[in-house]
């Protein structure tokens, strides 16, 4: 059996999956992909990034709040080996 370590650059990920009208990135189901009959995914790292676009309380707040709610759906998903 081949063992794996998934990792994955979130931010540029999300913006493909954007452009091909996706919302979202579906981590889980690439996951799932990558973990054929003969593979053990040990682990599934994902980088996250916080990022400010403008320096104003509005723009910051909901940076904020989006941030969270992707770390929460990553966390409420775990991957299963």
């Amino acid at each position: 059996m081949i063992r794996k370590i998934f990792a994955i650059d979130l931010t540029p990920c999300d913006i493909v999956a954007r452009e091909r009208g996706a919302h979202f990135f579906p981590v889980q189901a690439v996951r799932e992909l990558i973990a054929g009959d003969d593979v053990d995914v040990l682990e599934t790292l994902v980088t996250l990034v916080e990022r400010v676009a403008e320096d104003n309380p509005e723009a910051i707040a909901s940076n904020q709040m989006n941030f969270t709610r992707k770390q929460h759906a990553l966390r409420r998903k775990p991957a299963r080996g």
